[in-house]
């Protein structure tokens, strides 16, 4: 593993856990229907798609710098497709807790996307 990739799954890792100590006391504390018991998942889920896309963004970045931007705006527009047929199908299956589920789904991108732009923007130069 490369000093980039290292410095970065350990600061990913920080926030996740992070995170995940924010989405424990919230379910604790929160009412019923405001909760859902996912929320782990999602943070889970978020952590992984992150490291992987953040190699491949960086693997990219070293060979072809010049197209980076085509192939991180690919990479985000498959992973933004993917995650909302992981809120479709959570929403077919679990209607219970959709709402809850839905909301800190999509608080989870919006912080996990900013945490990775941050990340690449540091490794493209362009964070001065």
């Amino acid at each position: 593993m490369k000093l980039r990739e290292k410095i970065f799954v350990r600061n990913l890792l920080i926030y996740s856990v992070m995170l995940t100590a924010i989405g424990f006391v919230y379910n604790y504390y929160a009412p019923e229907a405001y909760s859902s018991p996912a929320i782990p998942f999602i943070n889970l889920l978020f952590f992984v798609f992150g490291w992987i896309t953040y190699n491949y963004n960086l693997k990219y970045l070293e060979k072809k710098a010049g197209r980076f931007v085509n192939f991180y705006m690919l990479i985000t527009f498959f992973k933004m497709m993917f995650f909302v047929l992981v809120i479709l199908a959570y929403l077919m299956l679990r209607k219970v807790d959709a709402l809850p589920f839905v909301v800190a789904f999509l608080i989870y991108y919006l912080l996990y996307t900013i945490f990775e732009i941050r990340a690449i923007l540091k490794i493209s130069g362009r964070n001065k």
